[in-house]
Parts: structure tokens; C-alpha cells; sequence
């Protein structure tokens, strides 16, 4: 006998009550999802789960491939992004001319 469990998600990035439409309807066709009541109100999701078969991990990435945030999960600013992208391309532009330099 399945024994669903229940919690309560807080989501950021919910501009419109078609928002919480969306990711009710997604959420609502997982495996092991029993319910899934999305208030725009309070930009929360209310999920009920059967934990043997889906876990929040599996819940809160759904939620992000939506374009939603979790409101409790650390996520990395635009800032970041481009700083370890540029420091990347540093590093092989770097390596680049040491080789050219090594050549010559």
C-alpha cells in the first residue's frame, strides 16, 4: 500500500495565475504524484507524493525545467555565470599563447 507524503514548495517567478495552471498540469503527470494545488497567491506549491516512487529532487527539477525557481534553493546570479565563463575562456586563451609562445 502506497503512503503518499505531503509538502509544501515555495516558488519564485509566477507572474500570472496561468503560471500556477502550468506547472499544476505538469507536476500532476509525474509517476507517483498523487495531487499538486499551485497557489499563485501565495507562490507555493502544495504536493502529494507517493515517496517510493518520486522525491522532492525529482519534484523541484520539474519545477526549474519550467523556468521556476524554488524560493529556498541557492541558485547562481547572471554575474556568476558570465565570470566563470570569462575566466574559462581566459584560461584556454592563456594556455593558447603559451603554447604559441613555446612554438616560437
Amino acid at each position: 500500500m502506497s503512503e503518499y507524503s505531503r509538502k509544501v514548495l515555495p516558488i519564485l517567478g509566477m507572474d500570472c495565475p496561468a503560471c500556477a495552471l502550468t506547472i499544476e498540469k505538469r507536476l500532476r503527470k509525474l509517476e507517483g504524484v498523487k495531487d499538486a494545488k499551485v497557489s499563485y497567491m501565495t507562490q507555493s506549491v502544495a504536493v502529494t507524493y507517493d515517496s517510493n516512487k518520486i522525491g522532492i529532487p525529482e519534484i523541484e527539477k520539474t519545477i526549474e525545467e519550467l523556468g521556476y525557481r524554488i524560493a529556498y534553493k541557492k541558485y547562481e546570479s547572471i554575474l556568476e555565470k558570465v565570470s566563470k565563463i570569462f575566466h574559462a575562456k581566459r584560461k584556454k586563451l592563456d594556455t593558447f599563447l603559451l603554447n604559441i609562445t613555446i612554438l616560437l
